[in-house]
């Protein structure tokens, strides 16, 4: 066998290799998302305080070979400092078959792993996420706020198009100022790549639909941010739960524990010290 043929065999050799074993190489985050849209309504519950009942749609675009069993999302737990209680209601695909789940927490989220360790998904697959919030508004002394983040920033993916619908029923439909702003791009950023815009019914039983969509795709990182503002004192803020006896019983605790420990401690020290230089220090 010539030394040419050896070289085309082991070419070809590594080629095929190669070629079977691409999927070894291939990252899981190798696809992207077709679309991602998300509708919000914003109501208050019997406190005055804001609840969110959201509803997200998300088309992912998979690899056709085996390599994902679905995706990952990220709900925030935390808002301003305190808590939002998130809720999943439910979750399926485009046929309202419910898709298998599982919920870990990271970095303030209650992420959702969605999918079936045991199957893989390939192409097209819709995702529709049904859940809820609590206490997602901003107060100050100038008027209240909907500050919100679609579809954040820790996807590793480029979404193609993003939407997002704030629905406001009547109890907060009347003190919607009117004021609507949207940015995209990298946390910090400011950018407003996007377009707003709202209709407003003025009947006895108002509903306002606010409407945001980016106006290119947003790429790993970047993210959609819709914003609205209400009148003063349209939503109540957040009030930390009175605490439970138990608490309170630590709490007390505490408060007499610590500072006892910071008196008696240095007392306890230089007395075990002062009659150990008694007993074995001092010279006969």
């Amino acid at each position: 066998m010539t030394k040419f043929k050896i070289l085309t065999i082991f070419i070809a050799s590594i080629l095929v290799i190669f070629t079977l074993n691409t999927n070894v190489f291939a990252s899981t985050n190798d696809f992207y998302f077709e679309s991602f849209n998300a509708d919000y309504y914003l109501t208050k519950n019997q406190q005055n305080r804001s609840t969110l009942d959201v509803t997200e749609q998300l088309v992912a675009v998979f690899p056709n070979h085996n390599q994902n069993h679905g995706i990952e999302r990220a709900i925030p737990k935390n808002y301003n400092g305190h808590p939002t209680h998130p809720k999943v209601q439910s979750i399926t695909n485009q046929n309202g078959t419910s898709l298998p789940y599982t919920t870990y927490t990271s970095k303030d989220n209650l992420v959702l792993r969605i999918g079936d360790a045991n199957k893989y998904v390939n192409g097209r697959n819709e995702y529709i996420i049904k859940y809820n919030l609590s206490d997602v508004t901003n107060n100050s002394a100038t008027g209240d706020e909907f500050y919100w983040d679609v579809n954040g920033t820790d996807w590793q993916q480029t979404f193609l198009n993003v939407t997002a619908k704030l629905h406001l029923n009547q109890d907060v439909a009347f003190n919607f100022t009117g004021q609507t702003t949207c940015y995209s791009g990298t946390e910090g950023e400011s950018a407003n790549n996007c377009t707003i815009s709202y209709t407003k019914d003025n009947t006895d039983d108002p509903k306002t639909i606010i409407s945001a969509t980016s106006a290119s795709p947003l790429t790993a990182g970047q993210n959609l941010t819709i914003v609205a503002g209400f009148n003063k004192d349209t939503f109540a803020p957040y009030v930390s739960p009175p605490l439970t006896k138990t608490q309170k019983i630590l709490i007390g605790l505490a408060i007499v524990i610590i500072p006892l420990w910071y008196i008696v401690m240095p007392i306890w020290l230089f007395l075990r010290s002062f009659f150990k230089w008694k007993t074995h220090g001092r010279n006969s």
